[in-house]
């Protein structure tokens, strides 16, 4: 049986600040198969003036210094939200909110990917 698949163009992310919608949030575990795992947050972002979609990776632990944590903060859960030892739905919170993010272009051995350093909640 052949198979048969359709190439397309690449698509190229302009370095900058960017607008656009969280789409979805998933946990994930990453580390090697044997040795010491990490869960993590990913945070899926829509951009507005492109068809593709980047992920935002935190680390799954939500303190008031952590990359999660002032993600949370960014987008209206307190420090005493936090502290209370209380669970956030992550997704609930951020899921369909409108964003800013930030991205950079990041160059290695498979090609040039554009990264989001930083995402914020637009109004």
């Amino acid at each position: 049986m052949a198979i048969k698949l359709k190439g397309r163009e690449t698509i190229k992310i302009e370095e900058g600040k960017h607008k656009g919608l969280i789409s979805k949030v998933e946990l994930a575990t990453r580390g090697e198969t044997g040795k010491e795992q990490f869960e993590y947050v990913d945070i899926f972002v829509r951009l507005d003036d492109a068809k593709v979609e980047l992920k935002y990776g935190c680390p799954a632990d939500i303190t008031v210094n952590t990359k999660l944590g002032k993600v949370l903060m960014n987008f209206g859960v307190t420090e005493s939200d936090i502290e209370s030892g209380d669970e956030i739905d992550v997704e609930a919170k951020l899921k369909g909110k409108k964003v800013s993010c930030i991205t950079q272009n990041e160059t290695t051995p498979k090609g040039t990917f554009a990264r989001m350093n930083s995402i914020v909640a637009v109004a």
